[in-house]
């Protein structure tokens, strides 16, 4: 379902702003997992990448995060 994609990616994105950085690192794979495989939402795709550039500029090293720092790489 994009919309509902795009409505958790922006979740995602407004967590990380508020530094919820590994609530927003967990939402964000959600967000991926909900896209339809031959949707490509840009929308969503565009709003995860600036929503890792604001975790990766916390600087934090929690595992989770930095595993979804790298996962997403592969996909965004």
């Amino acid at each position: 379902m994009t919309v509902g994609s795009c409505y958790t990616a922006h979740l995602s994105l407004a967590q990380a702003r508020q530094g919820e950085v590994e609530l927003a690192a967990g939402t964000g794979r959600r967000a991926y997992e909900m896209l339809l495989p031959a949707s490509g939402s840009l929308r969503t795709t565009r709003t995860l990448a600036v929503t890792r550039q604001v975790i990766e500029a916390t600087g934090t090293k929690a595992p989770e995060v930095v595993s979804w720092i790298e996962e997403s790489r592969r996909w965004i």
